[in-house]
């Protein structure tokens, strides 16, 4: 998508037939990019990875088992190791198990999926019209509605294995304010009868009025700490939240 580092030069040393370069002339953004992607392929499921993320050696096969076994499941996801930036094990990352992923359960815990750790049947992606390039911060959470809304309840599933590992980065927290608006609209175009069209305008909007957050080095290294403290809390393990937040 436009990369500036050494990405092309390292993608084509890859000595690997199966894998096709594809590249954008400039940066077009994610969703583009995602839906290209999809254009491109051939396959009857769609496969993400997202960047300095790794999928465990049985991920794609066990998403493709679960997916052939259950016809009605549209998306299937998986439990992911949350990792340091050197590569240190903080906590695996599940999700509770009476979670359906249906419209209302999304609007209420959100999208719950990592992105890059999810397989999806492209029928599916095709009958929705795939990834909409406006949510450029939130085109999961839009997606995953717009699915949900389609097929019904247990149309995304997460199998209960961990099979991805996630970095946790401080940059995740400097696209926050644009994702959190991206997200507000993804939930509105599904509960209300007004035009996409006029949601997306007014979305566009309010994007072009928030700006990302720029973090130096300092408010970056607390932010890093701050989101290995949060995951802690979470899990409800006390005793690595003090030790990490004092």
């Amino acid at each position: 998508d436009g990369s500036t580092d050494a990405t092309p030069e390292l993608v084509r040393d890859v000595n690997n037939n199966k894998i096709r370069f594809i590249q954008n002339d400039d940066n077009r953004t994610l969703p583009y990019s995602l839906n290209r992607g999809i254009r491109e392929s051939n396959g009857q499921y769609i496969a993400r990875n997202d960047a300095d993320e790794i999928s465990k050696p049985a991920r794609l096969e066990r998403q493709v088992e679960y997916l052939d076994n259950n016809p009605d499941v549209q998306v299937v996801g998986c439990w992911c190791e949350i990792i340091g930036k050197n590569g240190e094990h903080i906590i695996n990352e599940g999700f509770a198990a009476d979670r359906d992923f249906g419209v209302e359960d999304l609007i209420r815990n959100g999208p719950g999926l990592t992105h890059g750790s999810v397989m999806m049947r492209r029928d599916a992606l095709e009958k929705v019209g795939g990834y909409r390039e406006p949510f450029e911060y939130a085109q999961d959470y839009d997606l995953w509605l717009r699915i949900s809304d389609r097929f019904g309840e247990g149309a995304i599933v997460s199998i209960p294995e961990v099979l991805y590992e996630r970095k946790i980065e401080a940059g995740q927290i400097a696209n926050r304010k644009p994702t959190l608006i991206c997200a507000e609209y993804a939930r509105e175009s599904i509960r209300s009868d007004t035009e996409n069209g006029e949601l997306l305008e007014e979305m566009s909007e309010k994007l072009e009025q928030t700006a990302t957050q720029s973090l130096d080095e300092a408010t970056e290294r607390a932010m890093y700490y701050y989101l290995i403290g949060l995951r802690y809390f979470n899990e409800g393990k006390r005793v690595e939240f003090y030790k990490n937040m004092f």
